[in-house]
């Protein structure tokens, strides 16, 4: 699936041979593909080849490669990876007509380099660099000749992207996202959680965490074990060596619910106390604990 883009022409060059512009690039389009425990980013590069006319001996661009940079910002690209063609291309220039050739350049993700990205990105967009390089030829030696590409991708098409995968499937630490549910009030539980994910690629930490919370109270409520809840903090004070592994839970359970309580607190008050380090450490916490209940159901 490609995605509509915003091609910023920063530090736009051309391939050229001594100042002759054998090539213009551009994106046509991004598209993420899912495999076995990694992605696949698939740039899709079209290179406009000029004509020229006064020229017997065509100009022709060689041995095409690729860097590929990201960030969340043009100005704060770090390399993310080489970028393979998907088949060799050689652009030659003609007398009489322009002519155009895609091509996808690829770049192997694991999860924890999307992960990396999505750091970056921080719930905002995406901004690509694709660094196309190679040797030009003409009337005398070969030359090295490179150009860069600037590509945005906006924050709407790029988590369409990671769902189109799955990738929003999983949790940091690659914990799947619990099933739907037959039992009305932990499938409640699982739509609270699915909304907190759904926030938390967008950016909102506060409001995802909060949707945490709720999903934690859903759960307690589906388990009909909301009272052991509370009597499991009180066996952590009055003789905590002595609890069971339920108890132990039990406590984990009500521990991630009362961290999960400023979040209510900072939206009431207008005030952002959650990080994104904050929010997937409690994201991940949720859905583990929402698919140990529903694995024990």
């Amino acid at each position: 699936m490609s995605v509509p883009l915003a091609i910023d022409p920063i530090d736009h060059m051309s391939l050229n041979y001594q100042h002759k512009i054998i090539a213009d690039a551009r994106c046509t389009g991004v598209h993420l593909q899912g495999g076995i425990g990694l992605y696949l980013l698939r740039i899709s590069i079209c290179f406009d080849v000029k004509a020229h006319p006064d020229q017997l001996a065509p100009f022709r661009f060689e041995n095409v490669r690729a860097r590929v940079f990201a960030g969340g910002a043009p100005s704060s690209q770090t390399l993310l990876g080489a970028a393979d063609p998907e088949a060799p291309i050689l652009l030659r220039t003609t007398t009489e007509y322009p002519s155009s050739t895609q091509l996808l350049f690829d770049v192997a993700l694991s999860v924890s380099q999307l992960e990396a990205l999505e750091a970056i990105r921080n719930g905002g967009d995406l901004y690509f660099k694709v660094h196309l390089y190679g040797e030009s030829y003409g009337t005398h030696d070969p030359i090295p000749a490179h150009d860069d590409v600037q590509v945005h991708v906006n924050q709407t098409e790029w988590i369409r992207l990671l769902k189109q995968v799955g990738f929003c499937e999983i949790v940091l630490f690659e914990v799947p996202l619990p099933a739907q549910s037959d039992d009305g009030i932990f499938r409640s539980a699982v739509d609270h959680l699915r909304k907190a994910r759904d926030l938390f690629l967008a950016g909102h930490y506060d409001e995802s965490v909060a949707k945490c919370r709720l999903a934690i109270e859903n759960c307690a409520k589906a388990k009909g074990d909301d009272q052991q809840q509370g009597s499991a903090v009180k066996a952590y004070c009055d003789n905590r060596t002595a609890m069971s592994t339920n108890e132990r839970l039990l406590l984990i359970r009500a521990a991630v619910k009362h961290y999960t309580q400023l979040a209510h607190h900072d939206l009431d008050d207008g005030v952002s106390g959650f990080r994104r380090s904050d929010a997937s450490l409690i994201l991940g916490m949720t859905a583990g604990l929402l698919a140990h209940a529903q694995a024990r159901c």
